[in-house]
């Protein structure tokens, strides 16, 4: 009878468990969550806008509509003091795009490594709002 109680109890808990995660996931990536997009026109070597401001939870997808070059983005966080990395880096060949859900509020530089320095390819991603990200780091 105890055993029984006792396999209850956790069963109970386990749902609950797993109610409140959905309902986070629910609420972090959830199909109503806002996509802001970047891109990237042929030969121009710009982002459009090269500068955005989100809430947490939003996403941001960089799109490259350039015909003929390969972009590579990275995080930029060494040129604003404080900043961490967020992006990590990824290749854009063209027609390709790529997302990142925002869980931290903050400044995020990015920057085409490739044609950053003849071109000056950056820009920033500002997000507002609470820390949504359940890691303390």
């Amino acid at each position: 009878m105890i055993m029984l109680n006792t396999s209850i109890l956790i069963m109970k808990v386990s749902l609950l468990f797993l109610f409140f995660f959905g309902v986070f996931l629910g609420v972090v990536h959830g199909e109503s969550q806002k996509v802001h997009t970047i891109r990237i026109q042929p030969g121009s070597f710009q982002f459009s806008p090269d500068s955005i401001r989100i809430q947490t939870g939003e996403t941001v997808e960089w799109v490259n509509g350039d015909k003929v070059e390969v972009h590579f983005l990275i995080d930029d966080f060494l040129s604003i003091p404080g900043t961490q990395p967020e992006i990590g880096s990824k290749t854009l060949e063209p027609g390709d795009m790529t997302q990142h859900t925002f869980l931290r509020p903050g400044k995020f530089p990015f920057q085409c490594f490739f044609h950053f320095q003849q071109h000056g390819m950056k820009g920033v991603v500002i997000v507002e709002g609470e820390n949504l990200d359940p890691l303390p780091f």
